[in-house]
């Protein structure tokens, strides 16, 4: 498309400026895993298990986590989002993990996702029992990346001891407009610098990996150089974003350090004129998937914020994001509260499907690189 032809040359002339790196193989980037094969569900539980919801509940016999486990045994969901309202003491938070890692439909262990970064943005806290984690600025201001490596490997075992599968982060946007309200000014980057941001990110996914949990490097194409926050409404950059914003998630993906990369709800009319980042096949098939040559997983940041549900719903977002290259939706919406919101994006992809808007290989893509996540993340 034209309007990206600008943005992909960018692209490779920021490249050009990293030096070259050995490559590793990231554990997600592989095929569906052979003994979880996708013939032996119906389309609506592939579907279904390419979904990321939300519930209300703190321990397993609320009616929230009851809700939630049950449509992961079903596959009506493939992976549970917690956020700070299903956390009570300690205990509590360790034994809703269990439980929902006890609702696998297949055995793989139960992507559970958490945003445990460190300072202001850290759902396990003193509350649960949990020393309070330096930012990711401090953490990079005060401690080498080996210290880092240290101080994230304690976070990361503990969250798998609890039963905790997915951290989304580390936050790789890098610090471009000091009055950004979402990333600069809650203190959740790095740095200005390009490998300075890598090398703390690699830090955090090395220590991770070491205990089993996921990451997620967020938010792609770069949250950095926003004005608004995406959570309250439509971000435009267009005038703000530079290229080189995707320089640390380039990196990482050479280097193999790119276990999944959430996407950001931030527009930029000269790239895409129609689509936010996180809808949009320019951002994804073409800059991530095809210009940086990344095909490990891809979860979309939440379908509830505002520059997301103020302009499209629930299942326009979904469809229009697997059709873009993404193989997870993240759903914020507590599944007791909407229980048919499920079914409704299931339906509305497989119409999709039906339609031809939407092509099934997308499905069986993303399902594999969804079971491909799960299955590396060894009991």
């Amino acid at each position: 498309m034209p309007r990206a032809i600008l943005l992909i040359v960018s692209t490779l002339v920021c490249l050009t400026s990293i030096a070259p790196v050995t490559k590793a193989q990231s554990p997600t980037a592989n095929a569906t895993p052979v003994a979880y094969p996708a013939a032996a569900l119906s389309p609506e539980q592939m579907v279904g298990s390419l979904i990321m919801m939300g519930f209300r509940g703190q321990t397993p016999p609320d009616p929230g986590s009851v809700a939630i486990a049950q449509a992961l045994k079903d596959r009506r969901v493939g992976a549970v989002l917690t956020v700070k309202r299903n956390f009570g003491d300690g205990q509590a938070a360790k034994m809703l993990a269990t439980g929902l890692q006890e609702a696998s439909p297949d055995g793989l262990p139960v992507l559970i996702g958490i945003d445990q970064e460190g300072g202001l943005i850290q759902r396990l806290g003193p509350a649960q029992g949990w020393k309070p984690m330096p930012s990711a600025e401090a953490i990079a201001r005060d401690l080498s990346p080996a210290e880092a490596e240290a101080l994230y490997r304690r976070v990361a075992c503990t969250l798998r001891h609890w039963g905790f599968t997915y951290n989304l982060g580390p936050v790789v946007d890098l610090v471009r407009q000091p009055n950004n309200p979402v990333i600069v000014k809650l203190h959740r980057s790095f740095g200005r610098e390009a490998e300075a941001v890598a090398t703390y990110a690699a830090a955090a996914v090395r220590a991770h990996r070491a205990c089993g949990v996921l990451t997620a490097l967020k938010h792609f194409p770069g949250h950095g150089s926003s004005l608004q926050d995406s959570h309250k409404g439509l971000t435009d950059v267009t005038n703000l974003w530079h290229p080189e914003e995707m320089d640390p998630f380039a990196l990482l993906i050479r280097q193999g350090m790119a276990d999944s990369i959430m996407t950001a709800h931030i527009s930029h009319t000269k790239v895409d004129p129609d689509l936010p980042a996180s809808l949009s096949p320019i951002f994804i098939g073409e800059v991530l998937r095809q210009t940086l040559g990344y095909q490990g997983l891809v979860i979309s940041d939440d379908m509830t914020m505002g520059a997301i549900a103020d302009h499209y719903g629930s299942v326009e977002a979904a469809v229009q994001a697997l059709d873009a290259g993404a193989d997870m939706i993240m759903v914020a919406t507590p599944i007791d509260e909407a229980p048919e919101l499920p079914g409704q994006i299931i339906a509305g992809v497989l119409a999709a499907v039906k339609s031809g808007k939407l092509d099934w290989s997308r499905i069986e893509q993303a399902f594999g690189r969804v079971q491909a996540a799960r299955a590396a993340l060894h009991r």
